[in-house]
C-alpha cells in the first residue's frame, strides 16, 4: 500500500489530490494500491484510517473523453450521492464491493440507446476500409429504434461479453458493441498511455463483429427487434 503523500507518478498525484478533498477523511491516514483489469482507466483501492470499508476509485484515463461525456457523468453522481452513494471528487470514488464486477453487472437493467450513443463516437472514428460495417451499424441503429426504446435504469458499460447469446436483441447489441469497442481500441492504441496491446484487442473485436454482422440470420435478427 502507498501512504497517501508518497505518491510518484502524475496519476498517483492525481489520485491524492482527489483523495484528500473527501471531507470526512480529512486528518485521517489514508493509503492506496492499483487494482488490475482496467484497459481505459487507472484504477486503485482506498484504505482509510478508522473507516472499515475499502474504497474504489477509477482515474479517467487519457482520451476517455471521447466516448464518455464527462458532465452527463458528474450528474449522475450527484444524482448518486442523494441516495447515498459517495459522489465523484475529481475521480470515481464508491465503496468497493466484495463481488465481482460480472456479477454486478448482472443485476444492473441496461439501456439500448447505450450502444446507440457508442456507435455515434465509432462513426467519428471508422477506418475508409470500414465503410461496410458502418453500413451494418446504421441498419443495426434504424432496426432497434424502429423497435422502440424503453427509458430504463442501465449500466452504460456495452462490453459484449455481458450480453447473452440466446436473445436476438442481445446478439444486435453485441455487434454493435464489437464495432465501437474495435474502434475505441484502434484510437486507443494511438494514445493510450497504459501497459495494453489495444491493436490486437481491436483484431479480435472487428473480426468478431464482421463474423456476426456476415451471419446469414442478422437480416432476421433485426427484423425480429
Amino acid at each position: 500500500m502507498i501512504e497517501v503523500g508518497s505518491g510518484k507518478s502524475d496519476t498517483e498525484r492525481s489520485l491524492e489530490a482527489a483523495i484528500v478533498q473527501v471531507q470526512v477523511w480529512k486528518g485521517c491516514r489514508s493509503s492506496y494500491q492499483t487494482v488490475s483489469g482496467g484497459i481505459s482507466n487507472t484504477n486503485f483501492r482506498v484504505t482509510v484510517e478508522h473507516d472499515p470499508v475499502g474504497y474504489f476509485v477509477k482515474s479517467p484515463g487519457r482520451g476517455t473523453e471521447m466516448f464518455i461525456d464527462r458532465g452527463t457523468a458528474r450528474a449522475a453522481s450527484r444524482q448518486a450521492e442523494v441516495i447515498g452513494i459517495p459522489r465523484q471528487c475529481g475521480a470515481d470514488l464508491s465503496p468497493l464491493s466484495r463481488r465481482s464486477a460480472a456479477a454486478a453487472d448482472q443485476d444492473r437493467v441496461r439501456h439500448d440507446r447505450g450502444a446507440l450513443r457508442a456507435g455515434e463516437a465509432t462513426r467519428r472514428l471508422l477506418a475508409r476500409g470500414s465503410c461496410w460495417l458502418y453500413r451494418q451499424y446504421q441498419q443495426a441503429r434504424a432496426a432497434l429504434e424502429a423497435a422502440g426504446l424503453d427509458l430504463v435504469p442501465c449500466f452504460n458499460d456495452p462490453m459484449p461479453g455481458r450480453f447473452e447469446r440466446w436473445h436476438v436483441r442481445f446478439i444486435v447489441h453485441e455487434a454493435l458493441a464489437d464495432i465501437k469497442w474495435s474502434t475505441w481500441a484502434l484510437e486507443q492504441n494511438r494514445i493510450s498511455t497504459l501497459g495494453f496491446d489495444f491493436y490486437k484487442y481491436r483484431i479480435w473485436k472487428h473480426m468478431r463483429a464482421r463474423s456476426t454482422n456476415r451471419d446469414p440470420r442478422w437480416p432476421q435478427f433485426l427484423r425480429a427487434l
